[in-house]
């Protein structure tokens, strides 16, 4: 029940009247079928009692005005319930959406929160979504209680109507044992259903479990690898076509095997029950067809007590077997809640005032990344001063850029503590921290929007300063030409997209850094896929652009340590060497070491 609360409470939240609409429409639709029995039956009796049919023609009428203004209103509610129906859809993915944006990068990357997102998506598909839900328990309600408040007064009907014949037939019908019968016939079903249907349900809800998983893989190659241009390439020029295809099958195989056993085994408990309610209602007309032969009742009630029992028996046997399904579809759209409900990511209370000096500060920093006991950081001490440029240079898996996350707050130290002019940037504002950094990394992201948005960003739009960062980073040629400048949008869900080489989507990555206009640039290895010449270029253009501004280079070509005023070299996790470069190249250690082994391509 607390699980129903929160789905409900999670839809009033983003729809109020979505629930008073799915009810409305609900009620008109399920006192249809017994307006059209109540009258079909009175209508019968009085063409058999009476022969004057001008009281008949106004009962039709009546009965014709009636039902034409259920199926209006039915017809306008549906209407609405479209409406409300796609304007909740779109708002349960902004909340998630959101609350992907808002969670803490490090639990965005943890696989089990992955797991719940997935199944947040999923789980609402496979439930048939929040509308179905609200439609078969308010329908689930509403039935039971319409059913049993109407076909009450038939089954009482059909229990004291008593035969005055004295045949052995009439006798029967009114004995105890008739009625007893009449009962089981109307419980059994009912019960039988109840188990039946509490068996598939489970069974569905752990099919549901394990395709998630296997959709999981299934979803990586389809979506992933096949559209991939990276991965196209690499399977054409390695012949691993036929690899892929043999996991994707195989991937493939285990969901369709797995999807067949669930509705087979599923089938099998469901029909069993069909076929008890299919008996026990053909047993259950004849005997009402008893009390009609009897004189019990009128032909007439005949019709409206089998339309009455029936509806209320199938109401019951439909409802109170949906009880495990829609305990399965809560669990459903519990995924949703459960992911909804993971925290946001952490924030200080602390505003970051405007920056007149920077000084960042790692005290006794160590980290390991979640899962892992191994630090991939050890003990760093060291402080960045105002204005100053750092190089940082080490071999792979050193701790560079576990070291430049830590700055992003990405993620957070496992021990020590990292300060902002003397504050701890945990008790910053999250989002004031973040405002003073530009950063860079190496596997940067552009995205399907116009060049001017990717280097906007959600940051102001100026046209100048665009074209500015553009120039800096040696891309504003290739802009211009294009026949609708920055506002051509880059390749993806656009028709007239244009695809960049890499270099190109690069510049536009460092260009972005540029204009956000912040006291700290971080440029992490972006500058891979540049030539030289054009890696150069833009570390000079930064050096002297970013004069006023405190900026760290982390790349493996050491031509950026030139224009540095410190170099930070690392190993293992630890920071072993710290100066100038014309202090560090005379030192037999690591950094001469890396430096000279890539002059040599260039001087030999």
């Amino acid at each position: 029940m607390k699980k129903l609360i929160q789905v409900l409470q999670l839809v009033q939240s983003i729809n109020p009247w979505a629930i008073f609409n799915v009810l409305i429409t609900q009620v008109l639709t399920l006192s249809q079928p017994y307006v059209l029995l109540f009258y079909s039956a009175k209508i019968i009796n009085l063409l058999i009692d009476t022969t004057q049919y001008e009281v008949v023609m106004r009962e039709v009428i009546v009965f014709l005005i009636i039902m034409y203004i259920l199926s209006i209103l039915k017809d306008v509610f549906t209407r609405i319930n479209t409406v409300s129906k796609n304007d909740v859809y779109y708002r349960l993915d902004d909340k998630l959406t959101k609350k992907s944006l808002s969670m803490d990068y490090e639990a965005l990357c943890d696989p089990e929160n992955r797991l719940k997102f997935q199944r947040a998506e999923e789980g609402s598909n496979f439930s048939g979504g929040i509308f179905t839900f609200l439609d078969e328990v308010l329908g689930f309600i509403f039935s039971i209680i319409i059913s049993i408040g109407v076909a009450g007064t038939a089954v009482v009907l059909l229990f004291t109507s008593k035969s005055v014949e004295t045949s052995s037939l009439a006798q029967f019908s009114n004995s105890f044992i008739f009625s007893l019968v009449l009962v089981l016939l109307m419980v059994i079903p009912v019960l039988v259903s109840v188990v039946a249907n509490s068996k598939a349900s489970n069974l569905q809800f752990e099919g549901f479990q394990a395709i998630t998983l296997i959709n999981r893989e299934f979803s990586y190659y389809s979506q992933t690898i096949l559209t991939d241009n990276t991965a196209g390439k690499t399977i054409r020029l390695y012949n691993g076509d036929a690899m892929i295809l043999k996991v994707f099958e195989e991937s493939s195989l285990k969901f369709s095997e797995r999807l067949t056993e669930v509705h087979t085994e599923s089938l099998r408990y469901r029909g069993g029950s069909q076929i008890v309610t299919l008996l026990a209602m053909g047993i259950l007309y004849s005997m009402i067809g008893v009390k009609a032969m009897v004189g019990a009742i009128t032909i007439g009630s005949v019709l409206m007590i089998s339309g009455y029992i029936q509806t209320l028996v199938l109401t019951l046997v439909n409802g109170l077997g949906k009880i495990a399904f829609l305990q399965n579809m809560v669990n459903y759209l519990q995924f949703f809640i459960d992911y909804l409900n993971l925290p946001d990511a952490p924030s200080g209370d602390k505003p970051v005032k405007d920056l007149d000096t920077f000084e960042l500060k790692f005290d006794n920093v160590s980290f390991s990344y979640p899962g892992s006991d191994k630090k991939v950081l050890d003990s760093i001490n060291l402080t960045i001063t105002d204005k100053e440029k750092i190089a940082i240079v080490g071999q792979n898996g050193a701790g560079k850029t576990s070291f430049i996350k830590l700055i992003c707050r990405l993620y957070e130290p496992t021990s020590g503590t990292i300060s902002l002019n003397g504050v701890d940037i945990k008790e910053m504002d999250r989002e004031d921290y973040l405002r003073q950094l530009s950063v860079v990394f190496q596997d940067y992201h552009l995205y399907p929007f116009e060049i001017a948005d990717n280097v906007t960003l959600g940051t102001a739009f100026d046209e100048q300063r665009v074209m500015e960062s553009l120039e800096v980073t040696g891309v504003s040629g290739k802009v211009k030409s294009l026949e609708k400048g920055i506002h051509t949008s880059l390749k993806g869900q656009y028709d007239d997209g244009v695809q960049l080489s890499g270099g190109e989507s690069q510049k536009i990555a460092i260009a972005r850094a540029w204009y956000k206009d912040t006291p700290l640039v971080i440029l992490d290895e972006p500058t891979a896929a540049l030539d030289p010449i054009s890696e150069y270029e833009i570390y000079r253009n930064f050096d002297e652009l970013m004069d006023s501004k405190t900026a760290i280079y982390v790349s493996h070509r050491m031509s950026s340590c030139r224009f540095c005023d410190r170099v930070l070299v690392f190993d293992l996790g630890k920071v072993i060497q710290d100066g100038h470069h014309d202090e560090l190249i005379e030192v037999d250690d690591m950094y001469a070491h890396l430096f000279n082994a890539q002059a040599q391509y260039y001087i030999n």
